[in-house]
Order: structure tokens, then C-alpha cells, then sequence
């Protein structure tokens, strides 16, 4: 094969793939609650397909998502189990109100990821 053939196809190879790439750098599943309404929040969130690397340079930061919405302060601790690391997000006093908005934001050797999730919290 001629050079100036093999340098489009490598160029549409490398743009092919690309986008796989991408798709393996960590993301954020759905928060799990595990909680109700009138105890401590007992949440989690998965860091998906987080390498070690990944893990090693994690700088997160868990809020409330608006400054006038009240409550407990959020605490958080990344923790792995048997089906990977994932954010626990918990406080020390119960949730009073039924609806919050709990903001993570993540950053990694790699990337910036913010996520805004919206909690209804059950009466049990």
C-alpha cells in the first residue's frame, strides 16, 4: 500500500475509534436510595467503569443543589464492594423534607464530571 493511501484510512481509523475511547472514562450511575423520609440519608452512587488510576486522582465534592434548600449536611466516602466503588452519601440527622437536590461534582487525572440528581424521599 502507498503512504498516500494509508494515511486517510489511518486517519478514518483513528476517528472510528475514537468515540470508544471516550465511552470508557468514568461516569456516575443513578443514585440508589436507601432511605425514607424522617431518617438519615443512606445513599449511593456508582463510579462506572473507574479505573485505578481513575480512583487514585478522584477529588469529589457532594451539596445540596441550591443554597437555600435546607437540611442535614451531606457526608460522603468512597467505598467498593463486590460490584465496584461507588459514593456513599449519607448525613447524621434525619431528611425532613421529601424533595432535595443533591449535587456531585468529580474530578479525576482525565476529566470533570458534574451531576445534578433530584431526590423524592418516601414516607416508609
Amino acid at each position: 500500500m502507498n503512504t498516500k493511501a494509508a494515511l486517510p484510512v489511518a486517519i478514518a481509523l483513528c476517528l472510528c475509534l475514537a468515540p470508544f475511547h471516550a465511552a470508557s472514562a468514568l461516569a456516575l450511575s443513578d443514585m440508589e436510595l436507601h432511605s425514607y423520609l424522617n431518617q438519615p440519608l443512606d445513599a449511593r452512587v456508582r463510579l462506572l467503569a473507574a479505573s485505578d488510576e481513575e480512583l487514585g486522582s478522584l477529588s469529589v465534592t457532594v451539596h445540596r443543589g441550591t443554597a437555600e434548600q435546607e437540611g442535614p449536611p451531606l457526608k460522603f466516602e468512597i467505598v467498593k464492594d463486590e460490584n465496584g466503588p461507588y459514593l456513599h452519601i449519607t448525613t447524621k440527622d434525619p431528611v425532613r423534607e421529601p424533595i432535595m437536590k443533591v449535587l456531585v461534582d468529580v474530578d479525576w487525572s482525565k476529566g470533570h464530571l458534574v451531576r445534578e440528581y433530584s431526590l423524592i424521599v418516601d414516607i416508609k
